[in-house]
């Protein structure tokens, strides 16, 4: 508790700077209005994140995410062939995949973290993108603009252990 008051004056200055660089003004009655609206936006951002758990990242699940290079480039030429069938009114519609996720997400601070990673590195390519994992049901769903084979899409999903 000794180090808050120190991050909320932090996010304070830092809220009013970005408040000042936005309305491109640096007036006596716009600051005072930036920093009564930045003591504001603080004071929610500490009362949201108070029952928030600690969000955890383990260096080991980076390691895993080397496929998105080459998954990148792949679905860059796929979304872009079909742009190209939907000008010559062709295109299929997208589809929702629901992808198996096994129960790894053990504590709040490794599930706040896992789900964050689960969605970033499977929506990081242009093809798909995560749209929620819900780590009780054991379920993830990813909006895929071209479809692909459900097995194709559960063999690439990248997930953490």
């Amino acid at each position: 508790m000794r180090h808050a008051l120190p991050v909320r004056l932090a996010w304070l200055v830092f809220l009013t700077a970005v408040w000042l660089l936005l309305i491109e003004s640096s007036s006596a009655a716009d600051i005072v209005l930036g920093v009564i609206s930045a003591a504001a936006m603080a004071g929610g951002l500490h009362w949201l994140r108070r029952d928030t758990p600690a969000f955890v990242l383990r260096p080991a699940w980076l390691a895993q995410a080397w496929p998105l290079g080459s998954r990148f480039f792949r679905d860059t030429w796929l979304v872009f062939a079909q742009l190209l069938h939907q000008a010559r009114g062709q295109a299929q519609p997208g589809t929702i995949r629901a992808i198996s996720v096994p129960g790894t997400f053990t504590t709040t601070s490794l599930a706040a973290g896992g789900t964050t990673f689960t969605i970033t590195a499977n929506s990081l390519t242009p093809n798909g993108i995560v749209l929620d994992v819900d780590g009780l049901e054991g379920l993830a769903l990813q909006h895929q603009l071209v479809p692909r084979s459900l097995a194709e899409t559960r063999r690439e999903f990248i997930l953490p252990v």
